[in-house]
């Protein structure tokens, strides 16, 4: 959970977090760019409401960024 984090502007590569269920980014006013999850099959919740990203969240996400 990153919810909140203020002074987020990027992540790592998140590929290797298999296991990652859900991602929370909600928030994070700075981050510019969302992670490439195309390859986390487990990962089922995946929120984001800063509105300079809702447009990056992968398809099968959807417009809210949850399942």
């Amino acid at each position: 959970d990153l919810c909140g984090c203020q002074r987020l502007e990027r992540l790592p590569d998140v590929s290797a977090l298999t296991s990652l269920k859900e991602l929370d980014l909600s928030y994070c006013q700075r981050l510019k760019r969302l992670p490439d999850v195309s390859k986390l099959e487990s990962l089922k919740e995946y929120y984001t409401y800063s509105p300079n990203l809702q447009d990056q969240l992968p398809e099968r996400f959807g417009a809210r960024g949850g399942s």
